[in-house]
């Protein structure tokens, strides 16, 4: 009864053992990514054998296998044979929204297994919507040289930072208001010249 009580204990532990190695590595995208593109080209690795590995996308209500790698040639005892082999996906069309990754490999049918934790990326494609409101166009100033600009961001995403560009000076806006569609203005004091404006916002992603 004891050797029985032994051997039950070194299986359950050389079990154990197995289930806890990092079997696969996450390479691209990397976490907490911002991507501006709609094709997502993803990386993940494993080193040794591999019957396949396969690429697992979602959120946090939907996440499920996409696509996979096998690595089978004719038989299980011929597989794939790499000493840090590097599997590529390719994704188009995914939207413009906050995505979880993950890659499932298996060694073998009884030795498989994620990689630790889930990577997330986000996608977002669209521009920030400018517009510059005041001063007009060809305006003249007579009264000041204190000069108010306003202009109008719109972004599904928060704006991050604003710029002013001002004869190629440019000049950053520290009071940016984080929100869908807002009104901002920077205040400059300007020597009596001719002048030449343009803005430009980057959001979030």
């Amino acid at each position: 009864m004891k050797k029985i009580c032994l051997a039950s204990l070194i299986l359950l532990f050389a079990f154990i053992s197995i289930a806890s190695q990092n079997l696969v590595d996450l390479e691209h995208p990397k976490d907490n990514s911002y991507l501006n593109v709609n094709a997502v080209n993803f990386s993940c690795s494993t080193n040794g054998k591999i019957m396949n590995i396969s690429l697992f996308l979602g959120n946090e209500t939907e996440f499920k296998i996409n696509q996979t790698i096998f690595g089978l040639i004719g038989n299980m005892s011929n597989r794939l044979s790499n000493n840090k082999g590097s599997y590529n996906f390719t994704v188009q069309n995914l939207e413009e929204n906050s995505y979880l990754w993950n890659c499932l490999v298996y060694k073998n049918k009884n030795t498989f297994g994620f990689a630790p934790e889930n990577y997330t990326f986000k996608i977002d494609t669209t521009l920030p919507n400018l517009t510059l409101v005041a001063p007009l166009n060809n305006s003249l100033n007579t009264t000041s040289n204190l000069i108010d600009f306003y202009y109008n961001t719109e972004d599904k995403n928060n704006i991050t930072s604003c710029s002013i560009n001002i004869s190629n000076i440019t000049y950053a806006n520290s009071n940016i208001i984080n929100n869908i569609s807002s009104n901002q203005n920077f205040t400059l004091d300007l020597p009596n010249n001719e002048y030449f404006c343009n803005i430009f916002c980057t959001d979030e992603f």
